[in-house]
């Protein structure tokens, strides 16, 4: 159960970080907002679970080194499912995938710290 959370919350954390992000550079269409919401459902679990994979090898270079790769490759993948898939040309789909990882990843590191430091100040056990 606790892996459904840790699955669940990035998810629709970033769900809506990227939904804001789509609307504020003109995204409107139903469908879409269907494209994004549904690439996010392809890609967020799996470099999340990536992500828990590297953070096994317990070495913060091989853990950098490979979340950059992940983070990467979803980044390529999701550029090109915008390009297909996205009925609004005027926005370059690598740029929009770009700026919506940069954003949801930042956030997701704040929230993660933010996560930690209650944790630490606060420890119900």
């Amino acid at each position: 159960m606790e892996l459904f959370f840790y699955l669940l919350t990035p998810l629709g954390l970033t769900i809506l970080i990227e939904s804001v992000i789509a609307f504020v550079y003109h995204i409107r269409s139903i469908k879409d907002f269907s494209v994004i919401f549904f690439t996010q459902i392809l890609t967020n679990p799996l470099i999340n679970l990536f992500a828990l994979f590297c953070f096994s090898f317990n070495d913060a270079y091989l853990y950098g080194l490979f979340l950059f790769i992940g983070e990467s490759l979803v980044l390529i993948t999701e550029a090109l499912i915008y390009k297909i898939f996205i009925q609004n040309k005027k926005i370059n789909p690598f740029y929009l995938a770009s700026l919506c990882n940069l954003f949801s990843f930042g956030i997701g590191i704040i929230y993660c710290l933010i996560d930690e430091l209650v944790i630490k100040l606060f420890p119900f056990k």
